[in-house]
């Protein structure tokens, strides 16, 4: 009984809905900027699936890519800006082959994004339920 009570007095501490919002969104923004670099460095798109190889077969192409995205919270809201030629590779401009870099805002979650957005969340339960 006492775990209940305790349980229930740490969920009282809880922000409000726009505060826990907007919490939620500042640490998504830093989970979300570490699974995308995760799958950049593996050469592989936000739903794991690796990238088409480079024309010459050498290296693994957007070695720079994860300096190049920008995850920054506005409010309640995440967004994930590509910059620079990264882009071209991201919706397969010019020629280049489709290499996604960062979730397609029309698609499905992919795992890595849900787990991040979960990640997040939870963080910042615990922190207010300490």
């Amino acid at each position: 009984m006492a775990d209940i009570d305790d349980m229930l007095r740490a969920l009282k501490g809880l922000a409000a809905p726009k505060d826990l919002e907007i919490a939620v969104a500042k640490k998504a923004a830093i989970t979300l900027q570490e699974a995308v670099t995760k799958t950049l460095e593996a050469g592989e798109t936000p739903e794991g699936v690796a990238w088409a190889p480079k024309k010459d077969g050498h290296g693994r192409p957007y070695a720079h890519a994860a300096s190049r995205i920008k995850t920054t919270a506005y409010g309640n809201l995440v967004a994930m800006v590509l910059a620079g030629p990264e882009v071209y590779g991201n919706f397969g401009a010019r020629g280049a082959p489709v290499r996604r870099m960062i979730p397609d805002a029309g698609a499905a979650l992919p795992k890595s994004v849900d787990q991040a957005l979960t990640k997040a969340a939870g963080q910042v339960f615990d922190e207010l339920t300490k």
